[in-house]
């Protein structure tokens, strides 16, 4: 009887220690499997921190380029353009001013600037010449807008007939950079040259 128990016991003994050796082994092969977890969750955190630096990466370049698109967008507005010289010209040309004539019309500059070629005042008395330089500098400081903070730093405007210089405009300084028109009128066998030009 006392052998059986002993062999009893012997065999929960041998059997502990073989669950206690599987359990052992279970653990340590439960750790080497742990191993390749952990390299997969940290190359994934890199991978992860490498997909946000390029995010990053990728929207500072698109403010950097919305930043350079505004910017050349702004240095083109500010030139001055040919077309707006010439735009302007037309325009100053064709105004009415408040010079008229036996007919009761009021003349235009074009007109106007022929009255003041032949010395020849409106018919209300005025002087044309007087006529055309004060309705003259009334457009230039409408449409071009002098100063430091603008685009334009200057211009001038000078109206010639034959070697006679019937006005002469200007405002602000002069630079290196300029846009400008030239208009030939001719007008009764005479011609009269306006030119004009803004720096900026």
């Amino acid at each position: 009887m006392m052998n059986l128990k002993n062999k009893r016991k012997s065999l929960t003994r041998a059997c502990t220690r073989n669950i206690m050796k599987d359990f052992v082994s279970c653990k340590r092969s439960t750790r080497t499997f742990a191993q390749p977890i952990q390299h997969l969750v940290s190359r994934k955190r890199s991978q992860e921190e490498m997909v946000g630096f390029a995010i990053i990466m990728v929207i500072v370049f698109v403010i950097i380029l919305v930043f350079l698109g505004f910017s050349l967008s702004n240095s083109e507005k500010d030139a001055v353009e040919s077309y707006e010289a010439e735009s302007f010209m037309n325009s100053m040309l064709s105004y009415t001013t408040y010079c008229g004539d036996y007919r009761e019309v009021y003349l235009d500059v074009k007109d106007v600037i022929f009255r003041c070629y032949e010395n020849r005042t409106c018919v209300n008395g005025n002087e044309s010449c007087d006529i055309l330089t004060t309705t003259l500098k009334g457009l230039l400081l409408e449409s071009w807008k002098v100063g430091a903070n603008s685009s334009v730093k200057g211009y001038s405007l000078d109206i010639i007939g034959g070697e006679e210089v019937l006005v002469t405009l200007e405002r602000g300084i002069r630079t290196n950079n300029a846009k400008g028109a030239v208009e030939t009128i001719p007008q009764r066998g005479k011609s009269v040259e306006v030119r004009f030009i803004a720096y900026y």
